[in-house]
């Protein structure tokens, strides 16, 4: 949607089963950190950043780089947090950057986003259900646009790629504005 927008993209993405469209520069990564680190240097001339899913919020502190020997396997997984990426990178904006988050929530729809909008100083959250079947692995999805200054707007049920389309329009001003 946003190169259809006229924007550049860059899709920095984890394992994925899409096909990634041409025009955009992807940037396929496996870990949290890796994510992370492929963001970095991208964020600076960055004029919109959308982000519409955590990749993972805790991680083994220990990998093994070998297959651990039945016996000596611990039944016991010690895990640590990940680095908040969207948080992290809401705290090195530059002026005039736009910040775009997702909260899929299962219940308190409304308020969690909000509080997660104000806590990853982001410009707008696309608050969706995903309990009941909600959005993961549906065409269609209903969604809640709310903003800083306070906005609620509401779209949906309508196919993922007009919803796209919609959060894009809402969000942004054109590329030639930017």
């Amino acid at each position: 949607a946003a190169l259809e927008a006229g924007w550049d993209v860059d899709l920095v993405h984890g394992p994925v089963a899409l096909t990634i469209p041409d025009g955009v520069r992807a940037h396929p990564v496996v870990t949290a950190e890796a994510m992370f680190q492929a963001c970095t240097p991208l964020f600076p001339r960055c004029h919109l950043l959308l982000m519409c899913a955590a990749v993972c919020d805790i991680k083994p502190v220990s990998v093994s780089p070998l297959k651990v020997k039945k016996d000596d396997l611990s039944l016991q997984v010690t895990f640590e947090r990940t680095r908040d990426i969207l948080k992290t990178l809401g705290e090195r904006r530059n002026p005039g950057q736009i910040l775009v988050g997702f909260a899929a929530e299962t219940d308190n729809l409304e308020s969690y986003a909000r509080q997660k909008l104000r806590q990853k100083n982001l410009d707008w959250i696309v608050a969706n259900s995903v309990s009941a079947g909600g959005a993961f692995e549906a065409a269609d999805n209903t969604v809640t646009l709310l903003g800083k200054s306070g906005a609620a707007l509401h779209f949906g049920p309508a196919p993922k790629l007009d919803v796209a389309r919609w959060i894009i329009r809402q969000t942004t001003p054109s590329p030639c504005e930017s």
